[in-house]
């Protein structure tokens, strides 16, 4: 009887072993098939929502962070995946050969000052005449950042007498909707794809002198070591891109839900999401 009992308990304490060396761990604790780090950005939660909903109905693991920036917590090794690296950029670029791409999310994103459509203003030129308007303000999110480096050249090349104030998103597209509401004049940087500004009631002012010239790609990028462990993972996010097309029903499925981001992303993923599946085939 005590040989029995022992026996039980030595195939315990073997089971107990096999299965925690079979079990994943890193800086957030037991890791799913893949972590995707996702910044603060509208787009971002959109797309990271839209890729977790779509590989958890595919059988897969998945865990989302939002974290200040996604390249750098690839670095830290806080996450396997980022999907949406405004490239070409050079902050955080220093360890670019220890990071993986797989290739573009969305290209030809594009930055520069907006209005609505009903302003009468055309060009970057055109803001200063509006200067009363607008109560002598141009909204801005995050204007330090590599992104919005066209700031600077923009107020020097167009004479700018309006001043620059920071905002938060949640504050710019408050403002931008208010404005919006009651036909009243407002310039903001706006930057696309952006899931609540549509450009069916926008205008992204022309920019004569280039200013804000520069388009960009989304870039995905993952920690080589994981690639390795999960090939048919990384096969699916080689493919895995967004058209304008795909995006413009994100804008629209928002605006129809009443500028709901959650609802909008629902409502999104509910109509593309047989096409992406198609992906894993």
């Amino acid at each position: 009887m005590k040989f029995r009992i022992l026996l039980i308990a030595i195939f315990s304490l073997i089971m107990v072993s096999c299965q925690s060396g079979n079990q994943k761990t890193n800086l957030i604790g037991s890791a799913p098939d893949v972590v995707i780090a996702h910044e603060s950005w509208s787009e971002d939660v959109a797309f990271a929502t839209f890729t977790k909903r779509l590989l958890e109905e595919e059988g897969f693991s998945v865990k989302i962070v939002q974290v200040d920036n996604g390249y750098r917590a690839l670095k830290n090794k806080k996450a396997d995946l980022f999907l949406a690296y405004w490239e070409p950029n050079d902050y955080y670029k220093d360890s670019a050969d220890t990071l993986l791409s797989l290739g573009s999310l969305y290209t030809k994103a594009k930055i520069g000052f907006v209005v609505p459509k009903y302003m009468d203003a055309h060009t970057i030129d055109d803001v200063e005449k509006f200067k009363k308007e607008l109560g002598g303000k141009i909204y801005v999110v995050n204007p330090n950042s590599e992104g919005f480096a066209g700031l600077n050249e923009a107020t020097k090349r167009y004479n700018f007498s309006l001043e620059m104030e920071e905002v938060t998103e949640t504050e710019m597209i408050s403002l931008f909707m208010e404005r919006y509401k009651n036909k009243q004049p407002i310039c903001i940087t706006g930057w696309f794809p952006h899931p609540m500004l549509n450009l069916d009631h926008i205008r992204v002012l022309d920019d004569p002198f280039g200013a804000f010239s520069q388009e960009y790609n989304l870039v995905k990028y993952c920690n080589p070591s994981w690639a390795k462990e999960h090939p048919k993972l990384v096969s699916f996010f080689t493919k895995y891109d967004f058209s304008k097309e795909h995006f413009k029903v994100l804008i629209d499925k928002v605006e129809e839900n009443n500028w709901n981001l959650d609802k909008g992303i629902d409502a999104w993923y509910k109509a593309l999401s047989p096409e992406y599946k198609k992906l894993f085939k």
